[in-house]
């Protein structure tokens, strides 16, 4: 439902706790680009990193994973403000160049969960939550690259929150399919608001 306070909530807990927070939302009008949500998180992360709070940690922990041209190459073209952190430039290596196809896509959910996996122990005691707002509104792309993360077992320093209102997510969504498969891996914690 909307106007129920499931933002609010996830933004008081944050504000009262030593971590990494990366938040992004979906859009209606912006569901036919992918990783809108991601970008928006991955934005504010590297503004974090710019001025300087945590950065040092964090932007070695980015560097660190991304371990050559094409995996950097194939962060930049989903995510392109991660440019900015990378201690080299992939559009200038011939080796980073990037075709799009299947392959691409599996590469880039694998150095995905290693960055989101690396961010959340870069800072000793300071998890990372990644927090995903209006899921009903997510695209295809972002659904297969969120439950590649979400259903890793192995993110020992991360929280993924997501929120959606029910009423706009039937047994046919992809969402529902996507928590029932991740359910089936490991423990979701389900809150509803009314």
């Amino acid at each position: 439902m909307s106007g129920v306070g499931k933002t609010s909530l996830v933004e008081a807990a944050v504000n009262k706790s030593n971590m990494i927070f990366l938040g992004g939302k979906f859009d209606l009008q912006s569901r036919s680009t992918p990783y809108t949500a991601f970008v928006s998180a991955f934005s504010g992360l590297i503004a974090q990193i710019q001025a300087k709070k945590n950065g040092d940690a964090v932007r070695e922990a980015i560097n660190m994973t991304v371990g050559n041209a094409r995996d950097a190459a194939v962060l930049v073209r989903a995510i392109p403000s991660l440019i900015d952190v990378l201690d080299y430039d992939p559009t200038e290596d011939a080796e980073a160049n990037v075709e799009g196809g299947i392959g691409d896509v599996n590469r880039l959910h694998f150095v995905f969960r290693n960055l989101v996996r690396a961010i959340g122990g870069s800072i000793p005691g300071c998890p990372l939550v990644l927090f995903v707002d209006d899921l009903q509104w997510i695209d295809n792309a972002s659904l297969k690259l969120l439950e590649s993360v979400a259903s890793c077992r192995d993110m020992p320093f991360t929280m993924i929150i997501g929120t959606y209102r029910d009423n706009e997510v039937d047994k046919d969504h992809g969402l529902t399919k996507m928590l029932l498969d991740i359910n089936a891996k490991k423990e979701i914690v389900d809150i509803s608001l009314s």
